[in-house]
């Protein structure tokens, strides 16, 4: 019985490795990754699995990386971790942050400016869809000549917001927090767009939302990408919004709907 055993195992493992062993053609593909096979994979026509990528090996192998969502302490912890080894690994290509967030945390985004500048990399930053506040200070703080936006990008900027809570002294000293802030950040995207610092708190009291075409003359981005001559004055702000609902909302038709 010990024998037929020992058999057993010597086919298997014989069997197993002709499986390994075995060439794959140019139409086959193979998914390796058995710990999580819903990994995307990429795809190499070779002649070995051992050629078959991994997406997200691709793009930190091409040094891209991606802010996406909000900006916090878990995303900004992991895009430091990526910067720092690709920092070590290659000191003269740039790296590529692709934005697409609505902002977040002050001390999460400061910190991922922080450890860009430390690193003393050149860095492409590209924002597609939206990059507001912490997402636009972001963006502005790029290497200048390497700040790129998609052409239906929105752009925000706007002055810290943060909810206070706690007795007259806590509350102080909270409200002194916020204002070293503010003031902090003008002072930065100031530097990055070359604007006058009273142009820019004029501008973040509150909320300045940009087209690509208006960052780029605001000095926040250098370049649009993929925009057409054609395309370029059709993108416009509305410069005069109603503020009568009743000017705006033909209540009538709402009435006639509902009572019909």
């Amino acid at each position: 019985r010990i024998k037929s055993q020992n058999s057993y195992i010597n086919n298997s493992s014989r069997a197993i490795g002709s499986l390994w062993s075995r060439r794959l053609t140019k139409n086959h593909f193979v998914n390796l990754d058995f710990n999580n096979k819903y990994r995307k994979n990429i795809k190499h026509f070779a002649s070995t699995y051992d050629d078959l990528l991994d997406i997200s090996d691709f793009f930190e192998n091409n040094n891209f990386l991606f802010c996406t969502g909000e900006i916090n302490d878990q995303l900004v912890n992991s895009l430091i971790n990526s910067i720092l080894f690709l920092s070590y690994k290659d000191n003269n290509s740039s790296i590529k942050l692709c934005i697409n967030s609505p902002g977040g945390s002050i001390m999460a985004g400061l910190a991922l400016y922080d450890a860009i500048v430390w690193t003393n990399k050149s860095t492409n930053t590209i924002s597609l869809g939206l990059a507001a506040s912490m997402g636009a200070f972001l963006l502005a703080s790029g290497t200048n000549g390497l700040r790129f936006s998609t052409p239906n990008t929105r752009i925000m900027i706007h002055q810290p917001i943060g909810g206070i809570q706690g007795n007259a002294v806590d509350i102080e000293i909270q409200v002194k927090e916020l204002l070293y802030h503010r003031n902090n950040i003008n002072y930065l995207l100031s530097k990055f767009t070359d604007q006058s610092l009273s142009m820019i708190e004029s501008d973040t009291d509150r909320d300045k939302y940009m087209t690509p075409l208006e960052a780029k003359e605001y000095g926040i981005i250098d370049r649009v990408l993929n925009c057409r001559d054609s395309f370029k004055p059709s993108i416009k702000n509305c410069k005069k919004v109603r503020s009568v609902k009743k000017s705006n909302i033909n209540w009538a038709s709402f009435y006639y709907s509902f009572n019909k």
